[in-house]
């Protein structure tokens, strides 16, 4: 397969992960005892799977790393879209 074709689609993948685990997050946390815990814990969770794939797939190609990126906000987008966001 094409180099950048697997950093896009693993920036599907880590975008999904991450942005997906924060709406979750964030569905979540107001029925915790300790919000910080699991708010500082989900973020450090999602930030380390985030860059391990996104190294682990592009190593130090920036253009790979860009495509990575796109994949990523291509994602956030989607998901923007289809649960809401700021209604400013």
């Amino acid at each position: 397969m094409e180099p950048f074709a697997i950093a896009f689609a693993g920036g599907l993948a880590a975008g999904g992960i991450f942005f997906g685990g924060l709406w979750w997050t964030v569905r979540r946390v107001v029925f915790v005892k300790y919000p910080v815990r699991v708010l500082l814990g989900s973020f450090i969770l999602r930030t380390v799977v985030f860059l391990g794939l996104g190294v682990y797939l592009c190593g130090d190609d920036i253009f790979r790393i860009g495509i990575f990126a796109a994949g990523a906000l291509l994602v956030r987008t989607i998901l923007l879209r289809r649960f809401g966001g700021s209604k400013r």
